[in-house]
């Protein structure tokens, strides 16, 4: 390939070329500081060389030190496309917009105010045509030049409304410098003659995509999702390429609404996407940790995917027309359900745990363009099978972060497509296989206390989020109010948040119950013989006697501290017998605590363990 490069002053880039922005380029998106730079760094050389009494003729400005501008790159085809540079010479433009109204204003030589318009536009039967006001933004600077200000209403359009910001500060700017007519005139020669930019231009369509990449790599890196979107876009011919631009540019939008950090939340779909619905290996998904357009493209991928080369186009359309197109929609959905009260409050638990790998299953079993009905339910079903996965290997002392990957990664691989029965079935399958590596055993049900008959306070916030899954189901069966999760698993303020409180003081009445040295500390942590309590009632009753502690725990503790107290049961008599009831619970007061109680409250715990994390709770409508 041969690339042509020439030396291009300002004046020849613009006066005769209609630029349009290649799919390429990012938004017009240059800052104050951008602008102000680059003015600086011009009038630094400028005023340099400028005299008051110098005559403004192309002669003496010849004279004055010239200005590199850098580089912009263009690949003709049908037309001039403006592969990389259109920050800059979408700035110049503006600038040279701006030297009009300065040379109307000064009320120089027509011939000089000739000159600047047809460096802008050529007239047209609706009014003026902008080199660079292709791509929806004629409209923009025909504003500009005619009011000088912005008109128009705000858009959505990062661009134009760049533009409109950009060109005030430039107005700002050059109003302050150029305060004369002689230097207005220098100053127009000067900008136009003096000013040089490298115009590389790339005669091949086909190596667009590459240089673009490289030339990008000097200056502010590329996002991977930009190089994907050159890389796959630059194979469909340009006649057709309307089309998918603009499925791809509303996909990309929808992706960065309403998001804190959106180029990482794009970058992070198509991450989660990949993994998804492509990988067959756990060193397949590492294949995506990093520069995951680089993975795509490679040859090893290429040959599953095919996603590149002249036979892989009808594969580079339907991947944006129908692939693209349907899972990012169903990623931002699920994104946006992180919140207490969601339709699905198990993504919400996940997130609360810190578990952000739950999407990549999720996405792997929902095939391409099933109904919205079977979409809700995987999404409803894998949330769940992912906090109980994870929950009860906690429950069980059996977690162990590396494994729980391996664990998500095998799953992710083995329910790629699959119906819901055979995702259930899975997901148990390999919950059993955790739990017998973990403990060396054979058992053959989920549930087993002697796993959890000595479990003591592990994670800290799992611990909490135990604790508030106990309080919901509490209050959800005695129907009483409670606080949010937020605040009962997150929160350690001092006026709304939660702490773990051992129910037995350190003190000699709590330790009298234990003879056998060191087993007081043992038993004390036991999760039968904790509560969450309110931070501000946590340091007040830190070290009460248990009969003051049981006062405590009526008048303010959260509904797990109160079922220790006799004047709990007698307030909510009806409620908590129902609840035994139903449930083959054994709920009562403990006016004593020592090692039985603890016992019996360990057992009580894991049997509202099972409730909320059990089969019948959980999965009763998902497989229906």
């Amino acid at each position: 390939m041969d690339l042509n490069s020439k030396d291009r002053k300002i004046e020849d880039i613009f006066g005769n070329t209609e630029y349009f922005i290649d799919f390429y380029q990012r938004e017009y998106k240059w800052k104050k500081y951008h602008i102000e730079t680059l003015l600086d760094d011009i009038f630094f050389k400028f005023d340099n060389s400028y005299k008051t009494d110098i005559e403004s003729k192309e002669d003496n400005i010849n004279n004055f030190d010239w200005y590199y501008l850098n580089s912009f790159v263009t690949n003709t085809q049908d037309k001039e496309y403006i592969v990389d540079g259109q920050q800059r010479l979408t700035t110049l433009s503006m600038i040279i917009i701006k030297l009009y109204h300065l040379a109307v204003t000064h009320n120089l030589k027509k011939s000089k105010i000739e000159i600047l318009k047809r460096k802008l536009y050529t007239p047209s039967d609706d009014g003026y045509t902008f080199f660079m006001g292709t791509n929806n933004r004629n409209e923009t600077y025909t504003d500009i030049f005619e009011n000088k200000k912005r008109t128009k209403e705000y858009t959505d359009d990062i661009s134009i409304n760049n533009i409109y910001n950009n060109f005030k500060i430039i107005s700002e700017y050059l109003d302050e410098k150029l305060d004369t007519p002689h230097k207005v005139e220098c100053f127009i020669l000067y900008f136009l003659k003096r000013i040089y930019l490298i115009q590389i231009s790339i005669p091949t369509a086909t190596d667009v995509a590459m240089v673009f990449e490289v030339i990008n790599a000097r200056g502010e890196k590329l996002k991977s999702f930009e190089i994907l979107k050159g890389e796959l876009l630059g194979q469909i011919p340009k006649k057709e390429l309307d089309e998918y631009l603009t499925i791809w540019n509303n996909r990309i939008l929808l992706l960065q609404k309403e998001v804190n950090n959106p180029d990482k939340f794009i970058d992070d779909f198509f991450i989660s996407f990949f993994k998804a619905r492509f990988t067959k290996s756990s060193s397949d998904i590492k294949d995506f940790d990093k520069d995951y357009h680089k993975t795509i493209l490679s040859k090893k991928w290429n040959q599953r995917l095919k996603l590149k080369g002249k036979a892989h186009q009808k594969n580079v359309k339907s991947f944006i027309k129908d692939d693209f197109n349907y899972y990012s929609k169903i990623f931002k959905d699920i994104n946006f359900c992180f919140y207490e009260g969601s339709k699905y409050p198990h993504l919400f638990f996940n997130h609360l745990n810190g578990l952000g790998a739950q999407i990549i299953p999720i996405l792997s079993s929902i095939p391409l363009n099933v109904l919205d009905g079977e979409v809700s339910n995987k999404i409803n079903l894998i949330s769940k099978l992912y906090d109980r996965h994870f929950s009860v290997l906690q429950l069980l002392n059996c977690y162990s972060s590396n494994k729980f990957t391996e664990t998500i990664e095998s799953l992710t691989i083995d329910i790629r497509d699959k119906d819901f029965k055979d995702i259930k079935e899975i997901f148990d399958k390999r919950l059993l296989k955790d739990i017998n590596d973990a403990k060396s055993s054979s058992i053959t049900e989920i549930f087993h206390y002697p796993f959890f008959k000595n479990v003591s306070k592990g994670q800290y916030t799992f611990t909490r989020y135990l604790f508030a899954r106990v309080e919901k189901f509490l209050a959800e069966k005695i129907q009483l109010p409670v606080d949010n999760y937020y605040n009962l698993v997150k929160n350690t303020g001092y006026v709304n948040g939660y702490d773990i409180e051992h129910t037995l003081a350190d003190n000699n009445e709590s330790r009298s119950h234990f003879k056998v040295e060191g087993e007081f500390e043992i038993q004390r942590n036991r999760l039968g013989a904790l509560v969450l309590l309110n931070n501000s009632v946590n340091r007040s009753s830190k070290d009460e006697l248990y009969a003051d502690r049981l006062k405590t725990y009526f008048n303010s503790g959260t509904l797990w501290a109160k079922t220790l107290t006799e004047a709990f049961y007698l307030q909510s008599n009806i409620h908590l017998r129902r609840l035994n009831e139903n449930f083959n619970l054994d709920f009562k007061p403990v006016n004593s605590f020592d090692q039985n109680a603890i016992e019996d409250r360990q057992k009580l715990l894991f049997e509202i363990i099972k409730i909320i994390w059990g089969d019948k709770f959980l999965f009763e409508t998902d497989t229906k």
